[in-house]
Order: C-alpha cells, then structure tokens, then sequence
C-alpha cells in the first residue's frame, strides 16, 4: 500500500505522525511525507522519503499575515485563538494545496494522513482524487479549527467542486484516557514519543548530585515573541537549588541574556534524549512535551 503523510512544517505537527508513519513502514508499506521543502532536513532526520509541495516556507509569516500580507493581531481570548490558528493553517493550506493534488494524482497513494491542524490540502487532495484520508491528532488540547478553515479556504473548495471540508474516513486519537482522550468517535492509538536522532548528552546518563529541572516554552513560542517569557520563568526556577536544562532552539539562546550559572545545558534538545535525565519538567503545556513528560513518569508544572 501506499501512504501519503501529509505534515505542516513544525515540529509539533510532525512529531506525533513519526510512529504511525515508522510502523507502516515496518509493515512493508510504502511512506512518503508531504511537506514544504524548508522542513526536509527534519523529515530526512527521521529516516522517511519525502515529496516538497512548496519552497522554504516561514510558517510563522504566512500565518500572522492575511491574504493580502498585512500583519493580523494576536488573538486574545481562546475562541478567538482558535479562530486565528484555523484561518492561518487555511492560508498555510492555499500555498500547498495545488502541489498536493498534483501529487495525489500523480504518485496515487491509497491512504492519505493528515494531522490534525494543516490538514486541509490533504483533505481536498484525496477527496479530489477519491481517496480516503485519515486524520490523526497530536495530542491532548486540539483547537477546534475546522470551521474556520473552511471559512477561509472557501474559494479553493468552490474551485475544486466541494460545498465543505472533507471530513475524515478515520481518526486516530493518541491522547491518552488519563490526559481527557480518545475523544468520541474516534480510534485510539498509543502515543510513543519521538525526537530527533543524536548523542545523548553524557549529563542525562549520569544521576545529577542535585534535581535537574528542564524549563522549556516549545519550538514555536519562543520564536513568535515568548523569549522574554521564557527568560523570565529561567530566572525564577534559577533560584531554587537544582541545575536547569533550557531546551530552546540554538539561535535564540543569546537571546536569552546572560544563563545563570546552574545552568548545565541550553539549547536545542531532544526530549526523547534528556528526558529520562531530568527529575522535574517546567513548560508551556504544548500536547508534545506535556505526553513526552508523561510518558518518562516526569513530574511537571505547566
């Protein structure tokens, strides 16, 4: 069989696909993951093929900018939030929903799998083509955006012959019953963690002499205007008598200001990697690091 796995360019999106897509594999399927091209050396690092239907891509520009290009607000209320996150994932949506169709006919796969927030240009692709798709979620916490992305997108459904959103023919739901999941109507899967390949650090293999506490806003937060949040909550975990590990991306350490001197690692870090290293987790609730924590037994404070 073969699978199309269609992901929106982060890493939150993609992550919580990897095992479903490993699995199949396994299975003696053949993968291919569909996603813009600025994403391929993440997709590459996780050992599976991959088929670009755009050019480098800034998520964080196409979805903070409307049609037109003009800078939107920041939401400030949640159903405003998920209004936003559901017609920035439709602009994200226009710029590879042709590259999608194209591919979907032209590679015809037998099962299409999006997630559940850039799901769209997967969804019209297989409904054009007349192949059913899968939706998969990625964790505990998914914003309802489907209404608002078909509010945006309602020009490309009218051109491609839809009246709606295509609605899956499965859901795969990996919240565990604990954290509030599956939600109804859908299939459970088990949520296994997945980083990035490497070296684990010679620290997360050695018990620490004090706490090691991981303080961590996610790889989107920091880069759309978190830092000084994060900074901030550094500065008051510092005090306390533990040694801190700052998972951020690398370029954004400097922006960070001067680390305290408890501060054993900063930087880009694999949670699959120093998770088990660390006794205490403190973090900005995303569903990957709160199901990551959960899955190592790691205390945390959201």
């Amino acid at each position: 069989m073969k699978v199309l796995v269609n992901t929106g360019p982060a890493h939150p999106l993609f992550f919580p696909l990897v095992p479903l897509a490993w699995a199949l594999h396994a299975a003696g399927h053949h993968v291919l993951v569909a996603t813009p091209e600025s994403f391929e050396p993440v997709v590459r690092g996780a050992g599976l093929r991959m088929a670009p239907v755009y050019g480098p891509l800034d998520m964080g520009e196409v979805m903070g900018r409307d049609r037109e290009g003009n800078r939107l607000r920041v939401p400030d209320s949640e159903e405003e939030m998920a209004d936003g996150v559901g017609c920035g994932f439709a602009r994200l949506a226009v710029r590879t929903l042709e590259p999608t169709v194209e591919l979907v006919g032209s590679w015809r796969p037998d099962l299409v799998i999006g997630e559940s927030y850039s799901f769209a240009s997967a969804a019209i692709a297989a409904a054009v083509h007349g192949v059913p798709w899968v939706k998969h979620t990625v964790g505990p916490g998914d914003l309802p955006v489907t209404a608002a992305l078909a509010r945006e997108l309602a020009p490309e459904l009218k051109e491609h012959g839809l009246v709606e959103l295509p609605r899956p023919d499965l859901v795969l739901d990996n919240c565990p019953p604990l954290m509030g999941g599956p939600a109804p109507d859908t299939t459970p899967v088990r949520y296994v963690p997945y980083g990035e390949p490497g070296v684990v650090p010679d620290w997360a293999l050695r018990p620490g002499v004090r706490p090691r506490v991981l303080v961590t806003l996610g790889s989107v937060q920091p880069q759309i205007g978190g830092l000084p949040a994060l900074a901030e909550m550094l500065a008051a975990v510092a005090e306390l008598p533990v040694d801190l590990v700052v998972a951020v991306a690398d370029h954004l350490v400097p922006g960070l200001g001067p680390l305290p001197a408890n501060v054993i690692a900063a930087g880009w870090q694999s949670l699959t990697a120093v998770l088990p290293g660390c006794d205490l987790a403190v973090h900005h609730g995303g569903p990957g690091t709160m199901m990551a924590c959960s899955f190592h037994g790691l205390p945390q404070v959201i």
